[in-house]
């Protein structure tokens, strides 16, 4: 039995039964365009389009894509059994790379992902703080594409790492691993 006074609304009105775009074209909106916020080139283009086009009346723009949070609290749990499993698995991480990093934190001011954080510089000769991925990351991309887009730093860097690697995976990382071995 499920808790609370008034069960049967969980059923009725927290599941969306309608699609938001049908809906606004059902009141009469005639500009709708739906974007993925995680593809932020795109993203930016339609808000340019908006400003840009002719049209007078009413402009929607329909951010559609899951919360990167509660995206990564469901890939845990498959991740968890594809494992279990003995299934190949990639994991995909950011980082940032201390070296290059400038220490100015544009890319944190651009974006609001909890994971973008500072830390001290390794560095002893600089001062600043420098913009660090913690270990809550998901690899969603979202700071590293606006990073990007916004020409803020090039210091994001992507790492894939293979959890059950086929066979082949590992054989290839073998001979790689004994040339470079031999070449230093």
């Amino acid at each position: 039995m499920e808790k609370g006074p008034y069960p049967f609304l969980k059923k009725l009105y927290l599941k969306p039964k309608g699609d938001i775009k049908r809906a606004l074209e059902g009141m009469g909106v005639r500009w709708i365009r739906v974007v993925n916020p995680y593809d932020v080139e795109n993203s930016i283009r339609v808000i340019g389009e908006a400003y840009n086009s002719e049209y007078s009346g009413l402009k929607v723009i329909i951010s559609d894509a899951e919360c990167a949070l509660e995206a990564g609290r469901k890939i845990r749990q498959i991740r968890a059994k594809a494992i279990e499993r003995g299934k190949r698995w990639v994991e995909r991480k950011l980082g940032v790379d201390e070296d290059i990093c400038t220490g100015d934190h544009s890319c944190i001011s651009y974006n609001g992902c909890p994971s973008l954080t500072v830390r001290n510089n390794p560095n002893p000769l600089k001062d600043d703080k420098i913009a660090w991925i913690d270990y809550s990351c998901i690899g969603c991309g979202l700071c590293s594409e606006i990073a990007h887009v916004a020409r803020l730093c090039p210091s994001f860097y992507q790492v894939d790492r293979v959890v059950n690697p086929s066979f082949w995976e590992r054989l290839v990382f073998r001979v790689r691993t004994f040339i470079i071995e031999r070449l230093l």
